[in-house]
């Protein structure tokens, strides 16, 4: 018989297995997933492009960046270097143009930096199209040193971050967190936005009341919910209030809070998060219901009314009101996110320019062109660096957010941008036409080049 031990040492060597041979499976899949999307379009296959790319006379251009540039979850065909390829198909120079799309969906400068470098060589590009920088904010892989001082939290999610399985995993847990979130409150919510503004209103109201043992004004106001609360949903008004309001509350205000970041009322969504955790704390108390602190920072990085020194004083009164949340770990790691929250931003921007100013030169060194667009949505501080190393470097420059800003005036947000901030299928299409039209010098320039040098 083997022993206890020897058991535990068995199982534990057939888990790691297991998730060795996942991980390798999904780079696999993901390296044929990724080799699809890059085959130069106009190439049959990447194999022919790496073995004639020296012999070919077509001006090959290699988009890079984050999803903007990948297309997120748009089809292949409906991304922008997919379309810009096929307007270039209508142009003068028809037939003399490869474009490979090499956007990395999550991808941040440190981590574009890194695929450059051994990347470059390989596709021998003539023309760059650079838009990277966004995903810094939030993906902290290649910033481990300099925050490490700052967040370990940060350190271990971007050392999580190399392991495919932690992302495989990571994705379904938040997709099945959102529906078992939906399913348990779709028959009380629903899309009507002021009408869910008033149900949050009177479940705050009960809360208030139940605190105050005032069970049946408490039940009264539960009543004037729209529609009629479930019975599985109906708090008990018991000891366990904060529990018991949690999920009643969740999804309306996630719901109201991705309706104003849908509309870019980034200061009015970091205002009223503050606003549901005063008047309820269960966001600081259950690690599952954390949509209202996730909108409040996407709100915090796109707008100028609020500091995270303001937002960070407000939730220490919330601690002061609800003295239980200053124990929850939930609670702590906010206050310390807060506090460190300029000084995270401050690395991170000086990172990201950092990044892109040696990408230029590795470019300028192998004499490759050079078209720098920035982002149609309002990534302020990656916009900014990309203008101003563009300027710098006196490189072709596309100022796609004050364009789409005008479009966005004109037609509505939802015609050009998705709630994601990327760009909708006709965003696109825009996008490609507007980088064509800063692209044809650059391609009569190498094409001219090239002539001579036959």
């Amino acid at each position: 018989m083997l022993s206890k031990k020897i058991k535990f040492t068995l199982v534990l060597a057939g888990l790691a297995l297991s998730f060795l041979i996942l991980e390798l499976g999904l780079r696999l899949t993901g390296y044929l997933m990724i080799s699809a999307r890059e085959v130069p379009i106009g190439q049959e296959d990447r194999e022919s492009f790496l073995l004639t790319k020296n012999d070919t006379e077509k001006i090959r251009v290699m988009a890079i960046g984050d999803s903007t540039t990948n297309g997120g979850t748009l089809p292949l065909q409906e991304t922008y270097p997919f379309m810009l390829y096929d307007l270039i198909q209508e142009s003068e120079f028809k037939d003399m143009v490869t474009v490979a799309n090499h956007g990395r969906c999550e991808y941040n400068s440190s981590m574009t930096l890194n695929q450059v470098r051994h990347e470059l060589d390989d596709y021998d590009p003539q023309v760059i199209l650079l838009l990277t920088g966004e995903a810094d904010r939030f993906n902290p892989l290649g910033l481990e040193e300099e925050l490490e001082a700052v967040s370990p939290r940060v350190k271990l999610e971007s050392f999580l971050l190399n392991f495919r399985v932690y992302k495989l995993l990571r994705g379904i847990v938040v997709n099945l967190t959102y529906k078992f979130i939906i399913k348990d409150n779709r028959m009380y919510s629903n899309d009507d936005f002021v009408q869910n503004q008033k149900n949050i209103e009177h479940i705050f109201l009960a809360f208030e009341l139940a605190q105050e043992n005032k069970i049946e004004k408490a039940r009264e106001q539960l009543s004037n919910v729209i529609p009629v609360i479930p019975e599985h949903l109906m708090p008990k008004l018991t000891k366990n209030l904060i529990t018991e309001f949690g999920p009643l509350l969740e999804y309306p205000q996630v719901s109201q809070l991705s309706y104003m970041i849908g509309k870019q009322q980034y200061a009015e969504v970091v205002s009223l998060s503050i606003d549901y955790l005063k008047g309820h704390p269960y966001a600081l108390f259950d690690e599952e219901r954390d949509g209202v602190i996730y909108t409040l920072f996407w709100a915090l990085d796109f707008q100028s009314d609020f500091s995270a020194q303001d937002i960070l004083e407000e939730v220490l009164k919330i601690g002061e009101k609800f003295p239980k949340s200053k124990s929850k770990k939930l609670f702590k790691d906010l206050v310390k996110r807060l506090k460190n929250y300029d000084k995270i931003m401050k690395i991170v921007d000086r990172r990201r320019e950092k990044n892109i100013e040696e990408m230029l030169k590795l470019f300028k060194d192998k004499e490759i062109e050079v078209l720098v667009l920035n982002y149609p949505a309002e990534f302020t501080q990656a916009n900014q660096t990309l203008m101003e190393q563009a300027q710098k470097n006196n490189l072709e420059f596309i100022d796609l957010r004050g364009h789409f800003k005008e479009l966005i005036a004109r037609d509505g947000r939802e015609v050009w941008l998705l709630d994601d901030e990327h760009p909708t299928v006709e965003g696109n299409r825009e996008l490609s036409k507007l980088v064509l039209e800063k692209l044809r010098p650059i391609l009569k320039k190498v094409s001219s080049q090239t002539n001579q040098k036959k």
